[in-house]
C-alpha cells in the first residue's frame, strides 16, 4: 500500500534545480566537512543553554573519496529526488511549522494527520530505530577495526543489499584515519587515573563456605505481593486483589477484585495504586478477533456425510477446528471507592495500545501505551479513524484522540503512536496526549514522561527527546531537545539526581566519541562529557554512570551540573539482596542441618565474614525466609528480627513466628507465636509493621501482633482458607 501512495505522489512532484544529482552530491559533500574536535575527554561545566564555540581552524574537505563513498552519494542523490519531498508533514503555513522547542507540531485536523500518516506509513516494522542505529555504528566500527578497511578498499561483492526508505535512512560510511588520531593537550581539564581498572586476581580471596553459607538469592522477591496503606492490606494473587481492613490490629475481610473478561479476551494485572479511599487497578488486555476469509477465497468443500456415532458427534463438539485470529491490545484502568474494605466501581477507562509503563504521582495515575493496532486493518479514508487514530474509552463511550492532541514530529522512523494518559483518582477525570512515532525508548519520572526518538540527518545521527508534563492527572506537551549520537544500551537513558542523562555514541572525523549529556527536568542542558572511546552499554550505579565497551569509564553524576570522570570500580559488596541490620546484614541460613540466624558483614575486598550465628531450630524444618531473605522482618530502631519457620513435633505440624534481638554477641529469643495446622497455606511468611502493629501474612490467613524489644503478643487473625485441623495427630 505504501508503494502505491508514494508512486502517486512522485508522478506529480516537480523536481527543483537544487535537487539535480550534481547539486545533491555537492550538498552531501559539504555536510561531511565537520569542524575538528579535540580527541581527549572534554567535560563541560554547568550551562543553561548551548553556546557556539569559535573555531580557529577548519578541517579541509578531502579531495578524494572511495568508490564505496561515491556510490553511496549517488544513491543518496537519487533517494532525495524520489523521497526527499515527503519527509515532512504537509502543514499549512498559518498553523506554524516545526517548533524547535517541541520537536514538531500538533495536527490541525484529522485530514492533516491522515495525509501525514499515509506519507510515512510503510507496512513493516523493520525500519531503523535507536537500537538498530546503535548496532549499525558498532558494526561499522568492528568492520573498520577487524578488517582494516581504508578509503582505497572497494566494497565487497557479497555485501548485502540495503533497502532505503528515505534519505535519512542512508547509512553513511565510517570516517577513517590513515594514522591514529593525535590526542591534543588539554590544560583546562585534568583527569587522574582515567583508564579502566583491572582487578588484581591474586588479591581476591574467596570466603570459606564452612564459615558462612549465604542464602540462595534466586528466589528473592517471590513473596512481594503485599501492600499496606491507610488501614488496609492489599494481597495480590495471580490477577486478583484481596482487600483486608486492618485498623489498630483489628482484622476484617473485604472484597476480592478480579478482572472481568469476555469470551474473546484476556486481562493480566499490571499494578494497582491507592490514594485515600480510592483504588486504581491497571490491567493489560488482549482481545481476539476472528479473521474472515478474503472474498476471492473459495469456501472449503463440504465433507461427505458419513454415518457418525454418538461418540463422534460428542468429539466434534469438543474439538473444533482452530480459527485464525488477530489480537488487539489495550490497557484497562478500573477506579474503585474502597471505604470500609468494600470495593465500589466508580469508572472504567480503556486506553488503546500495548502497555508500556504506569506510575502514580500524588492522587493521579499515568499510563503509557504503544499503539500499532492500525496494522490489523487497511488504511482507508480520512473518516475511517479506526484505521489510523488511537482511541480511549470512558465508561463505555469510545473517544478517538483529538487531532489537536497528537504531536507530529519533524522526523519519524515509524508510524506507531506513543499514547500518554492521566487519570485523576479524586475526580475520575481523564487527559490524553499522543505522539506519532514510538521507538521503544522512554523515561518516566515523578512529574514528566520523556519519549525518545532517532533522527538521521545527512549522516549526523541524533537522539531526540519529547517531554510530556504530568500534573494533577493532566498530560500536556513540554519541552524538546536532542543530542548527537544514538543512545547506548542499558541505562543509556536514565535519571540521576533529578537530571535526565543521555549517553550516546557517534562517529566523528577524529573517530568514535561517547557523549554523556545531562539535562534538567525541563530539558535544559546542564553539562556534557565527551569520551574518545567506543562505549556501548551504560549502567547507573547510585549516581555513578559506568560505561563499558572497548574500554571502561565511569562518570560521577551525583551533581549533574559538575560531572566528574572517576575510575570504574566494581562494587564487590554483594549486599543488595540482604536485609540491613546494625553495622552489617542479617540472613537465615542452614549450617549442618540447623536453621541459623546469621549476622554478617563484608570486608573492604567484598568478602563476607560472620559476626555471630545463633541456632533457631535443629532438625527437619521449613522456612520461606530461607529462599527469600526479604521475608525476614527487621526493625533497626527496636533492634528486633522476626523469623518464620515450621516443623513437625511428633504430634502436630507446627508453624512458628519467632522474634529475636541481638544481645551482645548472639541473638536472644524474645517470644514466639505458634499455631498447629495441617494446611501449608497457614505457614507464616512476610511481616509488615503498620501504624505500630506487626501484621504477619500467610497464604490463607493474616495475623496481627504487638512486637517490641521484650515482647511478642498475638492480637487478632482472619482466615480466607478453611482450616482442616482437628487436634493432635498420631502416627
Amino acid at each position: 500500500m505504501a508503494n502505491n501512495i508514494y508512486s502517486e505522489l512522485f508522478e506529480q512532484l516537480p523536481i527543483p534545480e537544487r535537487l539535480e544529482p550534481e547539486n545533491i552530491a555537492k550538498m552531501l559533500e559539504e555536510n561531511t566537512q565537520f569542524s575538528k574536535k579535540r580527541s581527549n575527554i572534554i567535560v563541560s561545566e554547568a550551562v543553561t543553554s548551548e553556546t557556539k564555540i569559535n573555531k580557529t581552524t577548519e578541517v579541509k574537505a578531502k579531495k578524494s573519496h572511495s568508490a564505496a563513498y561515491r556510490a553511496i552519494m549517488s544513491v543518496a542523490a537519487c533517494a532525495v529526488l524520489v523521497l526527499g519531498l515527503v519527509r515532512y508533514a504537509s502543514v499549512d503555513s498559518n498553523t506554524g511549522l516545526t517548533d524547535d522547542n517541541r520537536g514538531g507540531s500538533f495536527a490541525e485536523n484529522y485530514d492533516e494527520l491522515h495525509k501525514t500518516f499515509q506519507k510515512y506509513y510503510v507496512n513493516t516494522d523493520e525500519k531503523k530505530n535507536l537500537d538498530s542505529a546503535l548496532a549499525e555504528i558498532e558494526h561499522s566500527y568492528n568492520e573498520l577495526e577487524n578488517q582494516g578497511e581504508t578509503d582505497n578498499v572497494a566494497p565487497a561483492n557479497d555485501e548485502p543489499a540495503v533497502t532505503l526508505d528515505s534519505v535519512e535512512d542512508i547509512p553513511m560510511p565510517p570516517v577513517t584515519e590513515e594514522e591514529p588520531p593525535v590526542v591534543e593537550e588539554n590544560n583546562d581539564v585534568v583527569i587522574e587515573d582515567a583508564p579502566a581498572v583491572t582487578p588484581d586476581e591474586e588479591n581476591v580471596t574467596i570466603e570459606d563456605e564452612a564459615e558462612l553459607v549465604l542464602p540462595d538469592v534466586s528466589g528473592f522477591g517471590a513473596n512481594d505481593n503485599i501492600f499496606m496503606q491507610g488501614g488496609k492490606a492489599f494481597i495480590t494473587e495471580h490477577d486478583s486483589i484481596r482487600l483486608i481492613s486492618a485498623v489498630n490490629g483489628e482484622l476484617a475481610l473485604g472484597d476480592v477484585i478480579a478482572p472481568e473478561c469476555a469470551q474473546n479476551e484476556s486481562k493480566a494485572l499490571v499494578n494497582y495504586f491507592v490514594s485515600g479511599d480510592r483504588l486504581a487497578v491497571v490491567y493489560a488486555a488482549e482481545t481476539y478477533e476472528a479473521v474472515l476469509p478474503e472474498a476471492d477465497e473459495e469456501a472449503p468443500a463440504a465433507e461427505e456425510e458419513t454415518d457418525k456415532t454418538v461418540l463422534d458427534e460428542l468429539m466434534d463438539d469438543l474439538y473444533t477446528e482452530e480459527v485464525p485470529s488477530l489480537v488487539r491490545h489495550s490497557v484497562e484502568i478500573k477506579l474503585y471507592d474502597i471505604a470500609n474494605g468494600k470495593a465500589t466501581l466508580l469508572a472504567t477507562d480503556v486506553l488503546s495500545g500495548r502497555f508500556v509503563d504506569v506510575k502514580q504521582s500524588g492522587s493521579a495515575v499515568y499510563v503509557v501505551t504503544s499503539y500499532d493496532d492500525y496494522r490489523l486493518s487497511p488504511i482507508v479514508g480520512v473518516n475511517d479513524l479506526e484505521s489510523y487514530v488511537p482511541s480511549y474509552t470512558v465508561n463505555g463511550e469510545k473517544i478517538y484522540i483529538e487531532a489537536s492532541s497528537i504531536l507530529i514530529p519533524s522526523y519519524m522512523s515509524t508510524t506507531n503512536y506513543t499514547v500518554v494518559a492521566g487519570v485523576d483518582m479524586a475526580s475520575a477525570g481523564v487527559s490524553v496526549q499522543a505522539l506519532l512515532g514510538y521507538e521503544g525508548k522512554f523515561l518516566m519520572t515523578e512529574n514528566a514522561f520523556y519519549a525518545f526518538g532517532y533522527e538521521n540527518a545527512n549522516g549526523i545521527d541524533k537522539t531526540t527527546v519529547s517531554m510530556f508534563n504530568l500534573n494533577s492527572g493532566v498530560v500536556s506537551l513540554g519541552s524538546y531537545s536532542s543530542c548527537e549520537g544514538v543512545a547506548l544500551s542499558g541505562d543509556g537513558i536514565t535519571e540521576i539526581g533529578g537530571a535526565v542523562v543521555i549517553s550516546t555514541l557517534k562517529n566523528s572525523p577524529e573517530g568514535f566519541v561517547t557523549t554523556v549529556t545531562a539535562f534538567d527536568s525541563a530539558l535544559n542542558m546542564v553539562s556534557k562529557c565527551e569520551l574518545p572511546a567506543v562505549l556501548t552499554t551504560a549502567c547507573n550505579e547510585d549516581g555513578v554512570l559506568v560505561l563499558t565497551g572497548k574500554e571502561d569509564y565511569a562518570i560521577d553524576l551525583r551533581d549533574p551540573a559538575a560531572p566528574l570522570v572517576v575510575d570504574p570500580v566494581i562494587n564487590k559488596e554483594q549486599s543488595v539482596d540482604f536485609v540491613k541490620y546494625g553495622e552489617g546484614y542479617v540472613a537465615l541460613t542452614d549450617i549442618d542441618g540447623t536453621l541459623t540466624l546469621s549476622h554478617f558483614a563484608f570486608d573492604d575486598d567484598g568478602n563476607a565474614y560472620t559476626i555471630c550465628d545463633s541456632a533457631v531450630y535443629s532438625g527437619e524444618y521449613t522456612s520461606k525466609a530461607l529462599s527469600d531473605n526479604t521475608v525476614l522482618y527487621v526493625n533497626n530502631v527496636l533492634g528486633i528480627v522476626g523469623v518464620p519457620y515450621g516443623f513437625y513435633d511428633g504430634y502436630d505440624f507446627c508453624y512458628r513466628y519467632a522474634l529475636y534481638t541481638l544481645d551482645g554477641s548472639e541473638f536472644t529469643l524474645v517470644g514466639n507465636i505458634e499455631i498447629h495446622e495441617m494446611d501449608t497455606a497457614f505457614e507464616f511468611g512476610k511481616a509488615i509493621e503498620h501504624d505500630g502493629v506487626l501484621y504477619i501474612f500467610a497464604e490463607g490467613r493474616v495475623y496481627s501482633a504487638i512486637a517490641a524489644y521484650e515482647t511478642l503478643a498475638l492480637v487478632d487473625s482472619v482466615s480466607f482458607v478453611e482450616s482442616t485441623y482437628s487436634g493432635h495427630i498420631a502416627f
